[in-house]
């Protein structure tokens, strides 16, 4: 899906949702019989929480790109930091993903209906992959004990610029008692996931997820021209984008043959800014790498004794090593 968002276009660099939403809709809704907020109400506040957590990381990703010179150690003692801000974004996105479900809510009066109705199944279908895969990670980390944990990609080669990409593995329990990267989320060749890649990844579903909810709300309430609610700003999503798109592309070796998710947010003349959101796209400019080092993190339990992790594919980029 290409998304394209201009900022002199009715509700700018909002997502398209939040423009239908605000109009004066005259079909019934029945928001206040499941104690429930406007679904305007209910788009904007849980989108914020998103928003947040992803400028949170977006705080920390800047300041690691720009501080790094080489002590691999040193900014190790930030990724704790950065596994905590990733465990809210994706407790916010989960949480988000349930509030759209409310906002389709508000359109039925009998729950049976809701269920029942072919646009909320479709509007379902549509976003099953990335729900299933934010579920997948929320339900492993607070129902199962499984741990997000750290892994580290560097190129500390003398003659080349050095950077450093953070990114987060799924560690989980093995059949053998070892622990090691949880294979319902790390499949063949997925070992990592770099935070250079995941947050343009969850960026870009903000703007997919609404068009989805969009479609379905079109197709429930119809064409609207008038305005009952005024629409805020664009602002502070346009500053995101950007930041995003300025981001280094570091990605990991198993994500390069992925589709990549794809930030572009153009300066126009007059201020007419554009915001471009595409995934999946099989286009993207990465940089090279070259003399990579790899490092995992995990921790102690006080019994088990063995961690087994493969970097399967990038034998010839890296040198491997546990940091506990």
């Amino acid at each position: 899906m290409k998304i394209i968002r201009k900022r002199q276009e009715e509700g700018g660099l909002l997502p398209s949702v939040v423009v239908r939403l605000s109009k004066k809709i005259e079909s019934p809704l029945y928001y206040s019989d499941y104690g429930l907020r406007h679904p305007l109400g209910i788009f904007n506040s849980s989108v914020n929480e998103v928003v947040t957590e992803i400028e949170k990381l977006c705080d920390l990703l800047e300041k690691i790109a720009v501080t790094y010179q080489g002590d691999l150690i040193e900014v190790i003692k930030n990724h704790d930091d950065i596994l905590g801000l990733q465990r809210n974004l994706l407790y916010s996105i989960a949480n988000h993903l349930d509030n759209c479900e409310n906002i389709m809510k508000c359109f039925f009066q009998a729950k049976k209906a809701f269920r029942k109705n072919r646009e909320v199944k479709e509007y379902k279908k549509n976003i099953q992959d990335y729900s299933s895969h934010v579920g997948l990670l929320v339900n492993k980390v607070k129902h199962e004990n499984q741990m997000i944990r750290p892994i580290w990609m560097a190129n500390n080669t003398p003659s080349q610029e050095k950077w450093f990409s953070p990114g987060y593995y799924l560690e989980t329990a093995k059949p053998d008692g070892s622990l090691g990267p949880n294979p319902d989320l790390h499949k063949a060749d997925d070992t990592g996931i770099s935070f250079y890649r995941d947050i343009r990844f969850h960026f870009a579903h903000i703007y997919i997820v609404s068009s989805y909810l969009d479609d379905f709300t079109q197709k429930i309430v119809g064409t609207i021209d008038e305005i009952n609610y005024s629409l805020g700003k664009d602002t502070r999503l346009g500053k995101l984008a950007m930041r995003i798109t300025n981001l280094p592309k570091y990605y990991f070796p198993n994500e390069r043959s992925k589709s990549f998710p794809v930030i572009k947010f153009c300066k126009g003349i007059k201020g007419n800014d554009k915001l471009i959101v595409e995934y999946p796209s099989k286009k993207e400019n990465l940089p090279k790498l070259k003399q990579c080092t790899f490092s995992i993190g995990s921790m102690g339990d006080g019994v088990t004794k063995q961690i087994k992790f493969k970097l399967p594919g990038i034998e010839s980029l890296r040198k491997a090593k546990k940091i506990q």
